[in-house]
């Protein structure tokens, strides 16, 4: 009897079966390209110790098993059953988060939720705001309304795509460093290896 995926004796990720292996290397590789997605970083980077040089991929894949692949797949079966579906990716690093570690995920509920102040953070050395720029509190200004527009009427902001099915949806990307604050971009990016995740789903993930 298989296992629920996220027990105690079943770690998560799950190890993977010998067989899926390559597959995953081959769509992981170790000096992967984020398509769409900045970072900063040339593809033949290669961050020094403790990473080492398979830290790119590792994290890449990691992050698409645990919090990306299932959410383009919602966004997709949302939109396939007609479903209005808004998805996002936030590109903002807030105070108290380095560059390398880039803007990871919870990063912006402090927005969303208009906390200018850092109500609930440390001191002023971790609070998401201090010493940013006025664009972080207009971003938060931009991010809690069309939280509460979606709550309210169902449609965050005009601005703000709804997803489509087929492989047309796009993200709106919440930038605090852009005009605008944010733009559309089209969810392909590591489309690859998200694909290969959601088609193991059931039979390597067990979820």
């Amino acid at each position: 009897m298989p296992r629920s995926h996220g027990s105690l004796d079943d770690p998560s990720p799950v190890t993977l079966p010998a067989a899926s292996v390559t597959p995953v290397l081959s769509a992981y590789p170790a000096t992967i390209t984020y398509g769409a997605v900045p970072t900063g970083l040339p593809p033949s980077y290669i961050p020094s110790e403790p990473f080492g040089a398979s830290w790119r991929r590792s994290a890449a894949y990691g992050g698409d098993v645990v919090m990306i692949a299932h959410r383009r797949l919602t966004c997709e079966t949302w939109a396939a059953n007609g479903v209005p579906a808004f998805c996002y990716r936030f590109n903002t690093i807030p105070n108290g988060v380095s560059a390398f570690i880039g803007a990871t995920h919870f990063q912006e509920v402090a927005f969303v939720f208009n906390n200018k102040e850092g109500v609930g953070y440390p001191p002023v050395s971790v609070d998401p705001f201090g010493g940013e720029p006025q664009s972080y509190f207009d971003l938060s200004d931009k991010m809690s309304a069309a939280w509460v527009s979606f709550v309210h009427d169902g449609v965050p902001a005009a601005w703000w795509p709804k997803y489509e099915a087929g492989g047309k949806g796009q993200n709106y990307v919440f930038d605090a460093n852009v005009t605008g604050l944010g733009y559309p971009e089209p969810d392909k990016w590591r489309a690859a290896g998200i694909a290969l995740i959601n088609s193991w789903n059931a039979d390597v993930y067990l979820r």
